[in-house]
């Protein structure tokens, strides 16, 4: 109810107003076990929210592992229309993203065979960039004790926390 209002107050100023609504990481309705019931009703929610104020745009995010099981929700009549597939990041790509940050603080990476490392180490998963950005977070903290003028990322750092798997289950 508190949400329609909102929609509907949005709305109401003028007939040209737009409002975006983006709910990131929607897979975890499901993958947090939420009641089948809740789940329904915010989904339910959302899609009487676009029916009823035509300036809503919704955006939502979600793994594309997950997407099957929401495909038949409330959201429907919406979803293939509104479908955009972001392609799942190529080993060049993951490179960059591991690679230029470093190179941007004047950090390198030892050996710099490293970097395949840890690109073979999430270039697997469905979803590689929250755990790649959580291994190269532990591994600058590693860094960081260093001393001031060694600004290498080492191997040895990422051995000793156990890789992308122990240094996350950590």
């Amino acid at each position: 109810a508190a949400w329609l209002a909102a929609i509907a107050g949005a709305g109401a100023g003028a007939a040209q107003t737009r409002t975006l609504v983006v709910v990131d990481q929607l897979e975890e309705l499901l993958t947090h076990r939420e009641a089948a019931a809740q789940r329904d009703t915010f989904l339910a929610a959302l899609a009487e929210g676009i029916r009823r104020s035509p300036g809503l745009r919704l955006v939502v995010t979600i793994r594309s592992d997950v997407e099957p099981q929401l495909q038949d929700c409330a959201l429907a009549p919406w979803w293939s229309a509104g479908r955009f597939p972001v392609p799942p990041m190529t080993r060049a790509e993951l490179r960059e993203v591991i690679e230029r940050p470093a190179s941007e603080s004047v950090l390198y990476f030892e050996p710099i065979g490293l970097v395949d490392r840890l690109i073979d180490d999430v270039a697997l998963l469905s979803a590689p960039l929250p755990l790649l950005s959580f291994a190269l977070s532990e591994l600058y903290q590693r860094y960081a004790r260093h001393a001031a003028d060694d600004r290498a990322l080492r191997q040895s750092d990422y051995e000793a926390m156990g890789g992308v798997a122990r240094a996350l289950t950590r």
